[in-house]
């Protein structure tokens, strides 16, 4: 909440992107040399360590490294492995440095304007020639810093990401890479790296000219504020933003049948790909855990006739929260390794069925009843600008309530893809084309996001008195199990 208020006084009057050394001149540099050094330092310094390590304790356990039996010290030698293959991503990395150097971004408009643009350019020493393939995306990240003691944990979630459109021209010392995108309004502004919560804008630029095997990864920390005007980029670019057509999107994905009545989208259970397998693999650990602590709990109750009340209390607790944990967890993995969606639009109006083996349901509603369609992130694999979003497609009804025409969906630009064919649908279907209700319009992440701190509050507001009987619950074993002590040694 400071961060907003001295953010508010500083658009008043001054200009707050001016306090950041990196970003006083509207040139923004890469954090890739910072990267360069630090890995070549991790690699040298775990090799350095592990490869003496490892040969010591294999020797010492192995005379004349005749191996007729297996020990545990085995486990030492997959340190230098893990070192050779540091080894590999520093030199990628620098490869990379020596092909590129150390780039520039030049902003246009600087900053950028949150309900304006975002755009920029950067010289390659690429040579002028057709065939180029660079991606831009920008990209508003949520950092969250969770500290456990000594131990500290740094998450980032991206909250908005927009595909920039790009275009090139010659230059001096090779190409000019141009690109600009709007930026939606209702979203946070950049802020400064400090406390436990804050937002950054990343651009994130990859790509490579197709006669190179050498890629281009390149993350830039911008400046993005909520002007009093909005700005708007003066770059010439002829190209549009990239979009995906409905002929580029897979059948993993979702299965389209159209024509001019009706429009079936069939989203197969194969969809969620990996993420539903490692879930379920992830579940099945938890399960094991709770297995073992249920085990340990019941042998210890009939190992003897006394046992510890605290100890068994403890290990039976921590068995119902890993078997309450399993179990969710479980249950979500099969609903993605088994959920089938199937949505039917035409001029009775919309149908959804979906099934799996934890939940069925089948919604209907009138044309009339919708109000909009839009696109919210559910899910995410990876971290950083590098991660991969999962999107559900709505449609919010006059009645406040939604109507989800799609899930699972892997990226924005399909996403997007789909929203557009959907609409398109509706006007076809003669959807109140007088009303105009009907548009390609995206939910704010940030009320999803407040949505669901609102919702986990209510949660934790309703289940406090658990909390608390459990809490009075320990303090109870604690005392009995400290007074039989007490008792035995007296």
């Amino acid at each position: 909440m400071n961060n907003e208020n001295n953010l508010h006084h500083n658009l008043e009057f001054g200009s707050p992107w001016l306090d950041e050394k990196d970003w006083q001149n509207g040139q923004i540099h890469s954090s890739a040399r910072t990267a360069l050094y630090a890995s070549l330092f991790f690699a040298l310094f775990w090799n350095i360590i592990s490869f003496p390590i490892a040969f010591i304790a294999i020797t010492d356990t192995y005379h004349g490294w005749n191996i007729d039996h297996l020990d545990p010290v085995l486990f030492v030698a997959l340190f230098p492995i893990i070192g050779i293959g540091l080894i590999f991503w520093a030199y990628k990395t620098y490869r990379q440095w020596s092909a590129f150097g150390r780039l520039s971004l030049t902003l246009d408009p600087y900053p950028g304007s949150i309900g304006g643009d975002v755009g920029g350019f950067l010289e390659l020493p690429v040579r002028w020639r057709s065939g180029y393939d660079f991606k831009v995306t920008i990209n508003c990240i949520h950092h969250t810093i969770t500290s456990n003691g000594k131990n500290s944990s740094h998450k980032q979630k991206i909250v908005w990401k927009k595909h920039a459109a790009v275009d090139y021209e010659p230059s001096v010392n090779g190409i000019r890479l141009k690109f600009k995108s709007p930026v939606d309004e209702g979203l946070i502004a950049s802020e400064p790296q400090e406390g436990r919560s804050y937002y950054r804008w990343v651009v994130h630029i990859t790509g490579q000219y197709k006669q190179s095997n050498i890629n281009l990864d390149r993350d830039f920390d911008i400046p993005v504020f909520k002007l009093n005007t909005s700005q708007s980029s003066h770059l010439h670019i002829m190209a549009s933003a990239p979009e995906v057509s409905i002929e580029q999107i897979s059948e993993e994905q979702v299965h389209i049948k159209q024509n001019t009545r009706s429009l079936e989208l069939n989203y197969p259970r194969s969809r969620y790909g990996s993420m539903g397998k490692g879930l379920f693999i992830f579940a099945l650990i938890f399960v094991g855990v709770t297995a073992f602590l249920g085990y340990e709990t019941v042998s210890e109750i009939y190992s003897s006739g006394s046992f510890s009340l605290f100890s068994v209390g403890i290990t039976g607790f921590m068995s119902v929260i890993f078997g309450l944990t399993s179990l969710t967890m479980l249950g979500f993995a099969l609903h993605l390794l088994t959920n089938h969606l199937e949505v039917l639009i035409d001029s009775n109006g919309i149908k959804v069925v979906s099934q799996s083996l934890i939940h069925n349901s089948t919604k209907t509603a009138s044309l009339s009843q919708i109000q909009k369609i839009s696109k919210k992130t559910t899910m995410s694999s990876g971290q950083g600008t590098a991660a991969t979003l999962y999107f559900t497609v709505t449609a919010e009804l006059d009645n406040h309530k939604k109507m989800t025409l799609g899930n699972g969906i892997k990226g924005q630009l399909v996403a997007d893809s789909l929203i557009k064919l959907i609409n398109k649908q509706l006007k076809n279907t003669t959807l109140s084309s007088s009303s105009g209700k009907t548009v390609d319009e995206v939910d704010s992440p940030l009320e999803d996001t407040d949505t669901q701190k609102e919702k986990v509050a209510q949660y934790i507001k309703r289940f406090k008195w658990i909390v608390n009987i459990i809490g009075f619950i320990f303090i109870l074993l604690f005392l009995f199990e400290f007074f039989s002590f007490a008792m035995f040694f007296k």
